[in-house]
């Protein structure tokens, strides 16, 4: 005979369901409410360090990415971090870290397109490094100790393309809406404010879109992004699709196929070692990664008639050849700069603790190694810089003078 049921029991077994349910809501609530407090709290704090040239920091799925205030951005895997420290905390400056486990490249610099064993926040003024160690601990404390996914705290806009009719990008128009000559007002109808506004480009992570405006505030280009990180920033995979049937992940052959052969086909090797093409048509341009597509810019890329007329003109050999030895050159200095920064931030990490511990003796030799390492970089540098002015990329000597600066800092 089934037993009547004890409303006791099951008022008691009711309670304690909806207290754990309460507890972990609760939880939740708090791990939330933590590392809001916590982003918060580095990032005010960043406002004013180095004149704000670290930006913003952000978190997205337990990876944190720094969007420095030129516009290029690093990033890296909380779980990846071991620890903060105190790299230097004198009279000509202060560093503060975030190291990878057992010295591993666990962070990747969109600028230089290079992973790196540390993070380092530095500025030549005397502040205190104690503070920024603890914004920087307690972000990494928040975000390890989560119970919940962490949401992503910029990104504005839904993952979709609202009343766009965005389907196809056509050359020389655009993606439905999302099109050339478009006003401001009505592309943030359509997609909200960007997460970002850097160098002219109004960048959508939710999107995969980065749109630029002429001065009278009308869409003069835009990027359809589709295989992320590009450039160090990650974005959402554009959910359109090229037009003529060309698919994402076509090879240039493929596209050189369809659209024939291109105004202009630029080449090159970026500084991990990965090949990247350009093919531009007249109102079209192609971006192609590891030899697959990656991205649509449509746009008014037609040449003039002196522009085509000085394509024309054969490119002489000895030119080819300076090209070919500066590729070289840059790779063997790259590769060399790379180790003397491993070196300047074990020296770096050496002498903090040194200076902790009051080993003067032993700190200035260190100091002194540091400023050799420093000096040999930078002097490299430069001569790399004199030696082929006049023939470096504007791109590539941004990277260099970056590069060298670090060496400062």
């Amino acid at each position: 005979m089934k037993q009547p049921c004890n409303p006791v029991k099951t008022l008691l077994f009711i309670s304690l369901i909806s207290f754990i349910l309460l507890i972990q809501v609760s939880v939740s609530a708090q791990n939330s409410s933590e590392q809001a407090v916590a982003l918060n709290g580095l990032n005010s704090y960043l406002k004013t360090f180095e004149g704000g040239h670290y930006g913003f920091v952000e978190v997205t799925n337990g990876e944190l990415f720094i969007r420095y205030k030129s516009g290029h951005s690093s990033n890296f895997k909380l779980n990846d971090i071991s620890e903060i420290k105190i790299l230097q905390n004198d009279a000509t400056g202060t560093r503060v870290a975030f190291m990878c486990r057992d010295g591993q490249k666990c962070v990747y610099s969109g600028n230089t397109y290079t992973n790196y064993v540390s993070q380092p926040f530095t500025t030549k003024a005397r502040v205190s490094a104690q503070e920024l160690y603890s914004l920087m601990e307690r972000v990494l404390r928040a975000f390890r100790t989560a119970q919940t996914p962490t949401p992503t705290p910029v990104v504005s806009a839904p993952a979709v393309l609202p009343n766009t009719d965005c389907t196809v990008i056509l050359a020389g128009k655009g993606c439905g809406k999302i099109a050339l000559g478009a006003a401001e007002f009505s592309i943030e109808s359509m997609l909200g404010k960007p997460d970002v506004i850097a160098e002219g480009n109004h960048r959508y992570y939710a999107f995969g879109i980065v749109i630029r405006y002429t001065s009278g505030r009308v869409v003069e280009q835009i990027s359809f992004i589709r295989n992320s990180p590009y450039r160090g920033d990650t974005y959402k995979p554009f959910v359109g699709r090229p037009e003529k049937n060309v698919a994402w992940q076509a090879s240039v052959q493929q596209i050189k196929g369809i659209y024939g052969a291109p105004q202009e086909h630029w080449d090159s090797i970026n500084l991990a070692g990965t090949k990247v093409d350009w093919l531009t048509y007249p109102n079209i341009k192609f971006e192609l990664f590891g030899g697959t597509l990656r991205e649509v810019v449509v746009g008014n890329f037609v040449k003039t008639a002196e522009q085509i007329a000085a394509d024309k003109k054969p490119v002489q050999g000895p030119l080819m050849a300076k090209a070919d030895q500066i590729v070289v050159e840059y790779k063997t200095m790259h590769d060399r700069l790379e180790r003397n920064m491993s070196e300047y931030n074990r020296l770096a990490a050496k002498y903090a603790s040194e200076m902790r511990l009051h080993l003067s003796g032993s700190a200035h030799k260190t100091r002194e190694a540091m400023s050799r390492v420093a000096t040999e970089s930078i002097n490299s540098i430069d001569a790399f810089i004199k030696k082929n002015e006049g023939f470096l990329a504007p791109s590539i000597k941004a990277h260099l003078i970056e590069d060298r600066q670090k060496f400062l800092d």
